[in-house]
């Protein structure tokens, strides 16, 4: 939930979400929106484990804490 948010909210900031294709591909080229994605999936995260979901709050750190160490890796 909070990676689907994170990264959704910022690959439509432009306010155009009628071709998402073409919006993950610029998402996927831009560096500096990769870092405003992690940082969203982050504070998004928490909002995720603030709503006191034990399986939704293991998961959900483990699984992020993957995908961002796979998006810093990448950009390194």
């Amino acid at each position: 939930m909070a990676i689907n948010a994170g990264v959704t909210s910022t690959a439509g900031r432009k306010g155009d979400i009628s071709h998402p294709n073409e919006l993950a591909e610029e998402l996927m080229s831009d560096a500096k929106a990769l870092t405003l994605a992690v940082k969203t999936i982050r504070e998004t995260l928490k909002c995720v484990e603030a709503r006191d979901s034990n399986r939704e709050k293991k998961y959900s750190r483990v699984f992020i804490d993957e995908y961002i160490n796979k998006v810093e890796e990448y950009w390194k």
